[in-house]
């Protein structure tokens, strides 16, 4: 192709004879000249854009490899890191099952071992409460304090548990003897032979008493103390609560009206009521 300078410095031979006329071809040739050079330039420029685009497509072309490359390492990363999560989360949730199984068994023996104990200081207990000639005394709750086992006991007469009549028996748990004997309750309350028999209401007449909230067992008499000294004849329901609790419910067995309620209380440290 012809540059705008090559074109400008062409001549042409004058002939002898039936020559071109210089002046017309020269006309003829500037304005040809002229777009030739707009046409050049413009070619030019085109040819300069289209390497600036080449270069920036092969950039484009290069950076979307990388940007795949990214995409794939990132990816590869990310399905590497679940996987050692989800290993650290089966470990994690292995060695905490294998824990919470492993308490449960040191539970369960501490457990058998506590009421090992307490059938122990049960049975001396009652041992000692027959040596001294104390009969039909039923025990009722227990606690511990430093190594100790308290059980308390109630007098039972014809079926009907009187709780006035209280005797406590303290119980060394490492050797099972006797520590400490409390028998106040029962030498200032008892008496051999109470009417126990003059209940004007059934145990299911009593238990249509008690609160829709608590779900009563079967019920039995129970005779227990008054705050003015006095005594009165009950019923005694044990009862669960809408949320599992226990509740002892003592309703009164001549007018149905509720005497007391007590709420039993589960502890390490024995059972209580409040």
């Amino acid at each position: 192709m012809f540059t705008p300078q090559q074109i400008e410095q062409i001549s042409f031979n004058r002939a002898t004879f039936g020559g071109y006329d210089m002046h017309s071809v020269d006309e003829l040739l500037e304005p040809l000249t002229e777009d030739y050079i707009t046409l050049y330039k413009e070619n030019a420029l085109l040819k300069s854009k289209m390497k600036v685009l080449v270069s920036k497509l092969e950039e484009y072309r290069n950076n979307e490899n990388s940007m795949k490359d990214a995409i794939v390492n990132a990816q590869k990363t990310c399905d590497k890191m679940v996987k050692e999560a989800e290993a650290k989360c089966t470990k994690m949730l292995s060695d905490a099952n294998a824990a919470a199984a492993e308490n449960a068994r040191n539970a369960s023996s501490l457990i058998a071992a506590e009421n090992q104990r307490v059938e122990e200081a049960k049975q001396a207990a009652a041992e000692f409460l027959e040596s001294r000639g104390i009969e039909n005394m039923r025990e009722s709750y227990y606690a511990f304090s430093d190594g100790v086992c308290t059980i308390n006991y109630a007098y039972e007469q014809d079926g009907v548990l009187c709780y006035p009549d209280l005797i406590k028996v303290s119980v060394a748990l490492d050797d099972g003897s006797i520590v400490e004997y409390d028998a106040s309750g029962f030498l200032m309350n008892h008496q051999d032979q109470r009417d126990l028999n003059a209940q004007k209401l059934t145990a299911d007449q009593a238990r249509e008493s008690v609160s829709p909230a608590l779900t009563p067992d079967e019920g039995r008499p129970a005779l227990i103390p008054t705050a003015g000294l006095n005594e009165v004849l009950t019923y005694e329901f044990l009862c669960e609560g809408e949320n599992g609790e226990q509740v002892l419910v003592y309703i009164n067995a001549d007018t149905g009206y509720e005497e007391q309620i007590l709420i039993l209380l589960r502890t390490d440290n024995g059972i209580l009521t409040r």
